[in-house]
């Protein structure tokens, strides 16, 4: 299940893909739709509209559990013709994903998204900034990061709170 043409790692295709649903002034935009999204899937080594319905799905699934914590989330439509197999060879006994060409995007999304909960638990979150939709995975040792950006939420995000003392002090 390894993809041609993406050269990023696959802790960013997560990151990117999660982030395909930005908030631009007020409104959230759904970059996987239309000639933009078929571009993506096509970068990210998918090859037709398939690929981009199963990411779509398994995107909207894994930020609503980001999000709000929620897990009864149906992606049966999306695993139902998943199998593993077992391959014996000289390193002993693998496993071989078998499934429909259309769905192995989204299997390796959630694939290493499920990795990355697993090994590093709390890290991928969505940003604090309430106005932001972007979800950051924090690599700091101390696992305090807040926002998507610095130089963009965090700063404005910063500057309301200073605000909001300034203006509480009179």
């Amino acid at each position: 299940m390894q993809m041609e043409t993406w050269d990023g790692t696959p802790e960013e295709l997560v990151l990117e893909v999660l982030n395909t649903t930005p908030t631009v002034d007020g409104t959230q935009r759904d970059l996987l739709s239309g000639e933009e999204g078929a571009a993506l899937v096509r970068r990210w080594g998918g090859t037709g509209e398939g690929d981009r319905r199963n990411l779509v799905a398994a995107r909207d699934a894994v930020q609503q559990i980001v999000t709000t914590g929620r897990t009864d989330v149906d992606l049966h439509a999306l695993l139902d013709e998943v199998v593993q197999r077992p391959r014996l060879g000289t390193d002993g006994l693998t496993w071989r994903l078998d499934a429909p060409p259309a769905a192995v995007l989204a299997l390796e999304f959630l694939a290493t998204w499920t990795r990355l909960t697993t090994e590093h638990p709390g890290r991928l979150r969505r940003c604090a900034n309430d106005e932001c939709s972007r979800y950051l995975l924090d690599r700091s040792n101390a696992n305090a990061r807040q926002w998507c950006s610095m130089s963009s939420c965090g700063n404005r995000m910063k500057a309301r709170r200073h605000h909001r003392r300034s203006a509480a002090r009179g």
